[in-house]
């Protein structure tokens, strides 16, 4: 009986650690990386961490999951570093991607990935103290950027004089240049997204357009011109929906 029964305890013992060796990560949206085991609840997720900690996260705020992670001390810091590595690549913020590192950095001072974390903090204190601003993925001067503004609008005014006079060939490159400059930059792509419509490169007018809906969701113009791409395509329920949406933003526009 002892001898069945020992190695019984010990098969036990070795598959709780091997349970307790793994264990899944959320990932939230702000990059932060939580290791645990993970229950689903009413509206989100229950954490339990090693120390019997228990977390609950809206699904909302959840980014992805990484399941049967390993749960060893150093893989939390690396798997929390990728994320927010990834979320600063987006910001244009260095005082929150500061903050944001040196959080990291307090909360994993041993860990392996701290001297990444480190490096990654130089950087953006650079930015920082020399007060560098992001333009269409470039890290330039506040001076730089000023006058780097001043020729997009540069562009985009030549280009709509160039446009009103049907001289859309010429006004073409002045866009893309304007655009490379400044990729958000609204004037450049509405008359961009008019200039494909005009020119019959419908598609292409499509995407533009309905990126400048996103960021202009009531510019009247820009849902009218979308609604003749529309009603090109042969998408007439979708094109009066956006006929309807231009006459309700600018309802005293004659044009539309």
């Amino acid at each position: 009986m002892v001898r069945s029964f020992i190695p019984r305890i010990a098969l036990l013992m070795l598959a709780a650690t091997s349970m307790a060796a793994r264990a899944d990560t959320v990932v939230l949206k702000d990059g932060t990386a939580i290791v645990g085991d993970v229950r689903r609840t009413g509206d989100g997720y229950s954490i339990t961490d090693r120390s019997g900690k228990t977390i609950t996260v809206l699904s909302a705020d959840v980014k992805s999951f990484q399941l049967g992670a390993s749960a060893d001390a150093h893989d939390e810091p690396m798997a929390a570093l990728s994320p927010l590595r990834r979320t600063l690549e987006a910001t244009t913020d260095p005082v929150q991607a500061v903050e944001r590192l040196h959080a990291f950095i307090d909360q994993h001072p041993d860990a392996p990935t701290t001297a990444d974390a480190k490096k990654e903090l130089a950087i953006w204190q650079d930015r920082l103290d020399r007060g560098l601003v992001k333009s269409s993925g470039k890290w330039i001067t506040a001076e730089e950027h000023s006058k780097l503004m001043a020729q997009v609008m540069s562009h985009i005014d030549q280009a709509r004089q160039l446009m009103r006079d049907n001289r859309f060939k010429e006004a073409d490159p002045l866009l893309t240049q304007a655009l490379a400059d400044d990729s958000a930059n609204v004037s450049a792509l509405y008359l961009r997204g008019y200039l494909y419509l005009r020119t019959e490169r419908i598609p292409e007018a499509r995407r533009t357009l309905e990126a400048l809906k996103t960021a202009l969701p009531e510019h009247g113009p820009t849902l009218n011109n979308l609604a003749i791409v529309l009603f090109r395509q042969r998408q007439a329920p979708a094109g009066m929906l956006a006929y309807a949406g231009a006459m309700a933003a600018s309802p005293n526009n004659k044009q539309i």
